[in-house]
Order: structure tokens, then sequence, then C-alpha cells
């Protein structure tokens, strides 16, 4: 019984690699936006941390302090992943490389911009290891990671 579901189920679905490619890229895609938007959660994290630290807001403070640092450490794991989902779902479209549309342009960009975002943040975790902290690698990182996410978002 279970043999001739699995035959009839091979005959209704296509053999083609492409479809097959296609699938992968597309949920490569879709892992990338989920990530790179829990990846904000962050910023979102370290800024209500600050803002109910400021006011002394016990109940909340201990539990958000949690967060925060689960955020934070898991946060270059986070980037690795965006930048290999990324990379996968672009080599889908762009190895075939038919004609360039609006929607591959912005694409390219998005990659591009993605890629110094994780160049910035590895300078960034350089200078935290080295204790050779400037403020600007971390504003640079901020501010890629602005751009890359409004990039992204066009390109979705």
């Amino acid at each position: 019984m279970l043999v001739n579901a699995i035959a009839i189920a091979s005959l209704l679905l296509p053999h083609d690699e492409s479809f097959w490619l296609g699938k992968v890229s597309n949920l490569a895609g879709k892992v990338a936006v989920i990530v790179m938007l829990a990846s904000l959660a962050l910023w979102v994290c370290r800024q209500l941390y600050i803002l109910i630290k400021k006011r002394n807001i016990r109940p909340f403070q201990g539990i958000l302090r949690q967060f925060f640092l689960f955020f934070r450490k898991s946060h270059p794991l986070w980037g690795w992943i965006v930048l290999t989902t990324a990379t996968i779902h672009a080599a889908y479209y762009f190895l075939p490389f038919t004609r360039l549309t609006p929607r591959m342009q912005t694409g390219i960009v998005a990659w591009i911009i993605l890629a110094c975002l994780v160049v910035f943040g590895l300078r960034y975790q350089s200078a935290l290891r080295n204790r050779t902290l400037h403020k600007n690698i971390r504003l640079w990182h901020v501010i890629t990671a602005v751009v890359f996410v409004i990039v992204a978002l066009i390109h979705v």
C-alpha cells in the first residue's frame, strides 16, 4: 500500500532538477528573511532593556536582560545563516543568468550590502575580542544593517 502511494506520488511530482532547485532557493530566501527579522530583535531588545533599566522597572528587567543576552550571543550565528541562505537563494537565480530583471538587480545590491555587513560585523567582533573597540565600527555595522533591511524588503 505504501509502495503504491509512493509510486503514484512520484508520477505526479515533476522530475525536473530546476523544480527542486527552485524550491530549495525559495526556501533559502524565506529562511534568510525570517532570520534577518529575528536579528533585528537584538536591537529592539537592547532598546527596551535600556529603557526599562533607566526607569528601574524591576519585574521586566531580568526577563528582558535574558532575551537581550541570548540575542546578543546568537547574533553572529544568525548573520552567517542569513549570508549562507541568501547566497544559496541568489545562486539559483544568478547562475543561468539569462537577463537582469529589476528584482535580480535589487537582490544583487542586497547581497553586496549583506557582504559589507558581514565584513563590518567581523571587524566589530575582532575589535571586541582585542578590546580595541571604536564607536565607528559599530556605527558602520548598524548603518549597513539598516540599509540592508531596506533594500532586502524592497527586493522581497
